[in-house]
């Protein structure tokens, strides 16, 4: 039987490994897809956690200042933030 010589690749050095695959490049796109669908959802959730920060902050100040409980304070802080608007 006659068969055609196929020539045989070696794994040598850095030629041999593909730095690109397909599944990489699928993951990839699906990561920044999702990214950019939730986006918004994303920054809505980082202005919620940086206004809870501001007003625990401000808290702990009406807190310390009027000797009033961290709750009773948070409350008088979360109106201080709607009437000054």
């Amino acid at each position: 039987k006659w068969r055609a010589a196929v020539p045989q690749r070696k794994a040598t050095g850095m030629g041999s490994r593909r730095w690109f695959t397909t599944e990489t490049i699928l993951l990839t796109a699906g990561l920044l897809l999702l990214g950019y669908l939730l986006g918004e959802v994303i920054l809505l959730v980082f202005a919620a956690i940086l206004l809870a920060v501001g007003l625990d902050g401000l808290a702990r100040v009406i807190a310390a200042r009027s000797r009033v409980s961290r709750g009773w304070a948070l409350t008088r802080a979360s109106f201080r933030q709607v009437d000054t608007g």
